[in-house]
């Protein structure tokens, strides 16, 4: 399943069955430039060599990366900073908060 294929069937200003917005959904969903991208770090100075630009590719990366590397980013809260202002999704950003304590 690709991230496409996901968002194919919402058309931009319609609402979901279940009364969600649809423009909000595909902005969540959407790809960011290599500049906005999440990057991955083991340590200040270490990045992993991984990156994501969208959800579909943070949460394929959140599973393969290593478990220092986890840690890093949940206790300087960089996960829920980066699906919050770089996304713009907050309840997710919120949630990943909720996580971590």
């Amino acid at each position: 399943m690709t991230q496409n294929s996901v968002l194919a069937p919402l058309r931009e200003g319609s609402n979901t069955p279940n009364g969600l917005n649809c423009g909000i959904i595909t902005g969540i969903f959407r790809t960011v430039k290599t500049g906005n991208a999440f990057i991955f770090y083991e340590d200040i100075g270490s990045p992993t060599g991984d990156l994501a630009t969208n959800l579909f590719e943070f949460c394929r990366q959140i599973s393969e990366v290593t478990y220092k590397c986890l840690v890093f980013h949940l206790k300087r809260g960089d996960f829920e900073n980066w699906i919050r202002n770089i996304i713009g999704d907050v309840v997710s950003g919120e949630s990943n908060m909720q996580i971590q304590e």
